[in-house]
């Protein structure tokens, strides 16, 4: 079985799941960049890191290496297609896998006329696709969002992205709070922008210490005036000791963090695309806090069972007060978070249902806590 993924110049989030291709015994695997890499971005800087295994073809580097890629994708078996260079599948008639977080990512969409105009845009760029492809949700909200347009209804898979993080490795030593008295490890990892919401790290860490909670937090966030804005209101915290303030971390270390963590805060909202730290904590056996407007967290959280889901200010703090009463069900749920990740959502899994669900013809089905499953 031929696969093929046609995407942008960052290969960070795509390197796991590619690789879980690569390995599925009868198939062959290539990546075609479509747009030229930039090399000083961030995520190139990542990527660096990490191990390809797999085949790589940066179509655009010359005319040869464009139409061989266009031949790949005709001739591939599967065909998935992202933040592409949309003129590389001009002409080219084939059943795609669209991969695609939401569209909607303001937070009064419905406002604003320009969400009215693209319908002639969106109905140009996908309209004849969507009718016999199939769209893999990288969002909670990404079925809502095209299926507004008119796109893909009833063929909508739930996806996302799947970073290798601690996924499939055990974490050994950890020692889960017993009470109020033991310390609880809080961590928080992410840009410091406002729909990222950051400061309410620092509420809940704050929150946790007026209910008796021996707690502290981990802060990583590149320096900023947002951040410095939220160290300023609270400074009494920070002077404390109770709060770790760190730039930035390699993966590797990060992943560290989180292997030795109790509580991961995910406070963003319906401008996060997906959330791949919610994914790596969740692998890291931590207990999750998340927002449910973020595009991750209606794939991966179940609340009260592998995680914990706010809507609003009022369920935060019904949350943090559960766990300030009861310290040590933070390890049921956060094994439960580990399990789900290692047994049922993950690359390998990922990669080895797509194939299997085209090879049954695009009837197959699964559970809907597996990837691929319906929605």
């Amino acid at each position: 079985m031929k696969v093929v993924m046609v995407t942008n110049g960052s290969l960070f989030h795509q390197s796991y799941l590619s690789s879980c291709f690569s390995r599925i015994p009868g198939v062959t695997y290539h990546c075609i960049v479509s747009t030229p890499i930039e090399h000083s971005s961030q995520k190139m800087r990542l990527s660096a890191e990490l191990d390809f295994n797999f085949s790589i073809i940066v179509a655009s580097k010359s005319k040869e290496l464009w139409d061989y890629s266009r031949k790949l994708i005709q001739e591939a078996d599967i065909c998935i297609v992202g933040a592409e260079n949309h003129a590389i599948l001009e002409g080219i008639d084939r059943v795609y896998f669209r991969y695609s977080e939401h569209l909607f990512k303001t937070r009064f969409w419905y406002l604003n006329p320009r969400t009215y105009l693209r319908f002639p845009k969106m109905r140009l760029l996908y309209g004849r696709e969507a009718k016999n492809s199939w769209l893999l949700c990288a969002s909670s909200h990404a079925k809502f969002d095209f299926n507004f347009y008119g796109l893909y209804r009833d063929r909508c898979l739930k996806f996302g992205y799947f970073p290798q993080a601690n996924a499939g490795r055990k974490i050994v030593n950890k020692n889960f709070p017993q009470s109020k008295d033991d310390e609880l490890k809080i961590v928080f990892a992410g840009r410091s922008i406002d729909w990222k919401h950051p400061e309410i790290a620092f509420y809940a860490t704050e929150k946790l210490e007026s209910l008796g909670v021996n707690c502290s937090l981990t802060f990583v966030s590149l320096p900023n005036k947002l951040r410095d804005r939220i160290c300023h209101k609270y400074r009494r915290l920070i002077s404390s000791g109770k709060v770790e303030i760190i730039d930035e971390l390699a993966p590797k270390d990060l992943m560290d963090i989180f292997a030795d963590s109790h509580l991961f805060i995910f406070p963003s909202d319906n401008g996060e695309g997906f959330g791949a730290t919610l994914y790596e904590a969740m692998s890291s056996e931590m207990a999750v806090i998340a927002n449910k407007k973020a595009g991750a967290t209606g794939l991966l959280v179940r609340d009260y069972e592998n995680g914990f889901v706010y809507k609003n200010k009022k369920q935060l703090d019904s949350i943090l007060e559960a766990i300030a009463s009861n310290p040590a069900s933070l390890k049921r749920v956060a094994e439960q978070a580990k399990h789900f990740i290692d047994e049922d959502y993950n690359a390998v899994k990922a990669a080895n249902n797509l194939v299997n669900f085209v090879k049954s013809g695009y009837k197959e089905t699964y559970r809907p806590i597996e990837p691929v499953s319906k929605v």
